[in-house]
């Protein structure tokens, strides 16, 4: 897959972002009421929605090559079952769960 310069930079910025996802366990900071898992959640969801958009981007500009596709055999089958199944059963347990509200989007206390 041949990239463009500035989709070159998107594509190493992505996986900075997402290197920098494993250093979400280290933070901690004293200014907040639980201090050790809201920086960390703050943190790890603003990278993961970054990371997401720009993925989404370069998924949509090259899809022949980064879009996991059903066809028999290979990774893209199966991971894009796993998603549909990770789904489905997330939302069979919202569906059969006390407030589906809460049990589809949870909270930082679950």
């Amino acid at each position: 897959m041949i990239l463009s310069k500035a989709d070159s930079y998107i594509f190493k910025l992505l996986k900075i972002l997402l290197a920098a996802c494993l250093a979400t366990p280290f933070l901690a900071s004293a200014s907040f009421i639980f201090p050790y898992t809201v920086p960390k959640v703050f943190a790890f969801r603003i990278l993961v929605e970054i990371a997401a958009v720009l993925y989404l981007y370069l998924a949509l500009k090259y899809s022949r090559s980064l879009l996991p596709t059903l066809k028999k055999g290979g990774w893209g089958g199966f991971l894009s079952l796993s998603v549909l199944a990770f789904f489905a059963l997330n939302l069979l347990s919202a569906l059969f769960g006390a407030d589906f509200y809460t049990s589809w989007w949870g909270n930082l206390e679950r």
